[in-house]
C-alpha cells in the first residue's frame, strides 16, 4: 500500500501498526518512502490534520474549564494524531541514523 492509494486508509493502517508494533521498531510502512515521499505525507497529514480540527471545532466542541474540547471528527483527529508521531519518529531515526 502506497500514500497515494488512499491517503485515510494508509492513515488508517499506520496508525494500527503503531498500535501493535514496539514502539522502538521502524515503521515498516513508513521505512519505505523516500526521503520525499515522507515530506510530502507529512506536508499532506499536517494539512488534514488542522483541517479535521477545524471543522471539529465548528462542528460540536466547547469550553471546559479553560480548554478547547472538540468533539466532533474525534476518530479521524486521533489517528492523524497517531500518525504524525509515526513520521515524526521515522523523521528523528533517518537524522539520528545520518548523524552516525
Amino acid at each position: 500500500m502506497t500514500v497515494e492509494d488512499s491517503f485515510e486508509r494508509f492513515v488508517r493502517a499506520l496508525a494500527n501498526e503503531f498500535l501493535y508494533q514496539d514502539i522502538d521498531k521502524p515503521s515498516r510502512m513508513l521505512v519505505n518512502l523516500s526521503g520525499h515521499e515522507l515530506a510530502r505525507f507529512r506536508d499532506k497529514l499536517l494539512m488534514q490534520f488542522g483541517i479535521e480540527l477545524v471543522a471539529g471545532v465548528f462542528e460540536d466542541s466547547g469550553w471546559n474549564d479553560g480548554a478547547l474540547v472538540i468533539r466532533a471528527n474525534e476518530e479521524l483527529i486521533h489517528l492523524l494524531q497517531v500518525a504524525c508521531f509515526a513520521v515524526r519518529l521515522e523523521v528523528h531515526r533517518r537524522t539520528a541514523s545520518q548523524n552516525n
